[in-house]
């Protein structure tokens, strides 16, 4: 999922006959499907992750359901429902008729063109899963052979513990004060972070966002959604701290010269505690 940017909300939503014979929950997803899409109008359609990012406070909207309403959407034409490496995207057919982003950057999603139609969602998260485990299963068993490891970690029960790059970013976000302190959900959010935005460092961001609220440099009442929100915003630019050679260049701060941060307002600087507007981010590849 892209950086939640500005969209335009045409008139004829609310009068639109396709929508306007489904739910007012199969509206609201619509309009959080077209937050999240990028801009070529493309966005993540696994069910837990539209969920995580539509409705983060709504007990009672299970992923299940989500599925079923993303369907309904296939099926009026309101979507394009597809899959392409082993995961679930979604994509606005008219996306460019009604939306016209300033600065445009090209998806990293794979067009549906690139892709396979989908007709059961569960289906194919059930074929994610089995590859996903016999990789793991592969994996364990490679480890047991070469090197003295213990039983546990080859065990197939095991399967779900958190990685050690995972148990590193639970720790970090522990640090934030107010930071909900249940690991499970925790690591469900991890993985499906990293399951939307593989190239982001999540670590490095969930580093960066305690550190400017240990300072007190950033305050925020919801630092679960500020860090979804950090995570997002590094996917969108393209922000990698880690990251090496001309894709690595980043926007400094015009008074001290230091590196600068991504952040709702803009760009945050930590010596003049203050957002500037984004600019040239990127050189090269990255952009």
């Amino acid at each position: 999922m892209a950086r939640p940017r500005v969209r335009d909300l045409h008139p004829t939503f609310w009068t639109d006959e396709d929508l306007g014979g489904l739910s007012r929950d199969h509206r609201l997803l619509y309009l959080g499907t077209t937050s999240m899409a990028d801009d070529e109008g493309r966005f993540s359609a696994n069910p837990k992750t539209l969920k995580a990012f539509i409705f983060p406070f709504d007990d009672d909207m299970k992923p299940k359901r989500i599925s079923e309403m993303c369907l309904d959407f296939a099926k009026a034409g309101l979507i394009t429902l597809y899959q392409a490496g082993g995961k679930l995207y979604g994509a606005h057919p008219n996306w460019k008729e009604f939306q016209h982003p300033n600065r445009a950057y090209p998806s990293r999603i794979p067009s549906p063109e690139d892709g396979e139609p989908v007709v059961d969602i569960d289906v194919v998260l059930r074929s994610a899963h089995a590859v996903r485990t016999q990789c793991v299963g592969r994996a364990h068993a490679s480890l047991s052979v070469t090197v003295p490891v213990p039983v546990a970690v080859a065990d197939p029960v095991a399967v779900g513990e958190p990685t050690t790059d995972e148990v590193k970013i639970l720790k970090t976000l522990q640090e934030i004060p107010q930071f909900r302190r249940d690991d499970a959900k925790n690591l469900d959010m991890i993985r499906r972070l990293s399951e939307a935005h593989p190239a982001v460092d999540l670590a490095a961001v969930a580093k960066s966002l305690a550190l400017k609220i240990q300072t007190g440099a950033k305050s925020y009442k919801q630092p679960v959604s500020a860090y979804v929100t950090w995570v997002e915003i590094a996917a969108r630019e393209g922000y990698n701290p880690k990251a090496k050679g001309p894709g690595a260049t980043r926007q400094r701060c015009p008074v001290h010269g230091t590196e600068l941060d991504p952040c709702q307002e803009g760009m945050w600087c930590a010596c003049c505690n203050q957002a500037y507007p984004r600019g040239d981010l990127f050189q090269g590849g990255a952009k």
